[in-house]
């Protein structure tokens, strides 16, 4: 509608109305209470077409600063408005959006639903009535729902709906779209292996860029051509293609993209035996990992550092960054990187001729890809119901197709339905009466079969119990004590999950519940790979729990010296329960408060001798210590009030001392 058709308070509406949007757009994040002052300016405007506008002027960047509250509230009063006014072309943007924000959201069924719905209704929009910025969006359409089939590893439905995209976006001279449009195919052809036909998709769209000068997408190009270049063992090619893409990023400045070029090429330069160089490579990398806080990539790094060591014949210092690998890795639930790291360490091992530790690391290693399967095998699942889903959707089609036929069809179709009931009905009693008089005739038979039965039924389950032998009992134990472990890892998952959108401090409380489960799940995975359930090696429990501490608390422990000795050999389940939650706790209060950084030769320190009837344990630092003030300060502080329940839970006498740093000593029995 025209503005100088608006009445004039309609316009003034308006005009308040973009005015409370603009001041939305300045802010970092939107409430429920801003939904509440903004709804009152929608329901003020009459026209819907007004309204309409503003939506349309608004959702892209509120889903673009990840506002999802506010984007959902305005997304669903668009649709109300389409619906109300007919309008398909703004009621199927609406729907795209929905699609955007639900794929955001990780709901992919939803997104594709709505992707779906926004793609029937342009097909069904009269040519005449579709503008550029209409077809530019049926494209997106089709281009997302593409982007959607390729995550539930349906790439046969995503090249085709990639496909339809590219024809829409050529007809509207859409350079910069097309371009996309084949790096997305590109990307899916290399999801099939199909290298010749990623690499010609990918030349496409380097043509496209390079006229349009868009530096990130002759970057983007270019490095995934080092990928097939990489999987055609063309290492030396490949390192050539990530320089070109590398000098790209640095103009952009995109750091995230940087560190992973850098990593990547780190990793050829130790493929083709060049060490030195590699670790360049490799410290510049680490370095802008840390600066941009990617625990993935400082992870990803961290294991060619290892190899890097390894090579160079620098075992301690290989051993040391694996670890740290491998805790960040579990921390972020990679599970192909976890086999990675285990398997590296269960050589390095070998290397050492520390060969118990190197049995340890390949279980250990085992039992992770054991999971990645299981989580395969799931998502293969949902790929197979997303197709179950599709197929569905073109039978509803069919059906709803075949209810047009003619009303004489239809009756004469019903005619035989009841035709063949009321046969069936027939057969059904004369089964019954059959069935009746069969029973009458065995029951008797079976009444006096029923007691032998009974004691036979005795006898037999008597038997069955015996025949459970005792590997199968641990069996049994070994696979209850795996789902604990998973089950905590899902905990986990779900703490950090809810952690990322908490406030610091509350992201800080967190953590530390994180750590808590860790220890517990730890103790569970020892359990899992142990032959011997009374005798679960300390060392190696206490050593990983060390491991996820640091990697927990990484700026913390950073110039830290660990100083652990451990005579215990084994101990059981009841009493390293509650030891690995004390020293946990301990542990990590000395890496968040025990020093600062202006501390030189800062050292936590564990050991755990075995005396005649007794554990003695001895944990603490060299840092600061706690003053009687904080302690009458915090009386009812959690931390010190589970180190103390812990102890008295293993039975021992607790003495601590908080001068030079803060100190503890615990005499416990051995009943182990």
């Amino acid at each position: 509608m025209p503005v100088n058709s608006m009445n004039k308070s309609n316009y003034l509406v308006f005009l308040s109305l973009l005015f409370i949007l603009f001041e939305f757009n300045c802010l970092t994040g939107s409430s429920q209470s801003e939904i509440d002052s903004i709804r009152p300016a929608f329901n003020s405007i009459k026209n819907k077409n007004i309204a309409l506008l503003s939506i349309h002027n608004s959702v892209a960047h509120y889903i673009r600063v990840r506002d999802f509250e506010v984007t959902e509230f305005l997304l669903n009063k668009g649709i109300d408005y389409s619906i109300d006014i007919n309008s398909d072309t703004s009621l199927a943007y609406m729907y795209l959006y929905t699609g955007v924000l639900k794929y955001y959201q990780s709901d992919l069924l939803s997104a594709e639903q709505n992707y779906q719905k926004a793609i029937d209704l342009y097909t069904i929009i009269p040519k005449s009535n579709k503008t550029r910025s209409v077809k530019a969006n049926e494209a997106n359409a089709y281009n997302n729902i593409g982007n959607v089939y390729k995550a539930h590893g349906l790439f046969d439905q995503a090249l085709k709906n990639n496909y339809a995209a590219i024809k829409i976006r050529q007809e509207i001279n859409d350079s910069s779209a097309i371009a996309a449009s084949f790096l997305n195919i590109g990307n899916v052809y290399l999801r099939l292996n199909d290298l010749d036909k990623a690499k010609e998709y990918y030349l496409k769209s380097l043509a496209y860029f390079k006229v349009l000068d868009n530096q990130f997408g002759i970057a983007s190009t270019t490095h995934n051509l080092a990928l097939i270049l990489e999987d055609l063992g063309e290492y030396e090619s490949a390192f050539k293609q990530y320089s070109i893409a590398l000098e790209n990023y640095k103009k952009l400045d995109r750091k995230k993209q940087i560190a992973k070029t850098l990593n990547n090429m780190a990793n050829n330069l130790l493929i083709l035996e060049k060490p030195d160089l590699a670790k360049l490579y490799l410290d510049s990398a680490l370095t802008m990992y840390n600066e941009i806080k990617d625990s993935t990539g400082i992870a990803s790094a961290e294991e060619n550092l290892g190899i890097y060591y390894i090579q160079t014949g620098q075992y301690d210092k290989a051993e040391e960054i694996l670890k740290d690998s491998y805790s960040l890795s579990r921390i972020r639930n990679l599970g192909k990187k976890e086999i990675e790291t285990t398997k590296l360490l269960s050589e390095l091992y070998a290397l050492k001729n520390d060969y118990k530790y190197a049995y340890t690391y390949f279980l250990l290693s085992d039992s992770i890809r054991s999971e990645v399967f299981s989580e395969k095998r799931k998502m293969e699942f949902e790929k197979y119901e997303t197709q179950f889903n599709e197929e569905k959707r073109l039978k509803t089609e069919a059906i709803n197709k075949l209810a047009l036929q003619t009303t004489t069809d239809k009756l004469n179709y019903n005619k035989r339905i009841n035709r063949l009931l009321i046969i069936g009905l027939v057969i059904i009693i004369f089964f019954g009466v059959w069935l009746f008089i069969f029973y009458k005739k065995e029951r008797n038979i079976k009444l006096q079969l029923e007691i032998t039965n009974s004691a036979l039924e005795k006898i037999n389950n008597e038997y069955e119990q015996t025949l459970i032998s005792k590997k199968e009992k641990e069996i049994l134990l070994r696979e209850i004590h795996h789902r604990v472990k998973n089950n905590l890892q899902i905990i986990n998952s779900l703490l950090r999950l809810q952690a990322q959108k908490s406030p610091p401090e509350i992201q800080n409380m967190f953590l530390d519940i994180q750590t808590r489960i860790t220890a517990m799940s730890l103790l569970h995975e020892q359990l899992y790979i142990t032959k011997d359930f009374s005798k679960i090696d300390v060392k190696i429990y206490i050593d990983l729990l060390i491991t996820n501490l640091k990697s927990s608390f990484l700026d913390s422990s950073s110039n830290i010296v660990f100083t652990i000795d451990i005579e215990v050999a084994f101990s059981d389940l009841d009493t390293l329960h509650p030891l690995g939650l004390l020293v946990n706790e301990i542990v990590s209060n000395s890496l968040k408060y025990a020093f600062n950084k202006t501390n030189k030769n800062k050292v936590i320190y564990l050991s755990l001798t075995h005396l005649t009837n007794q554990f003695n344990l001895k944990i603490g630092d060299n840092g600061r210590g706690i003053k009687q003030k904080d302690i009458d300060r915090n009386p009812n502080s959690v931390g010190l009030d589970l180190i103390e329940s812990l102890a008295l839970q293993l039975g021992g006498n607790l003495e601590s001392d908080y001068q030079n740093g803060t100190h503890y000593t615990l005499l416990f029995s051995n009943d182990s």
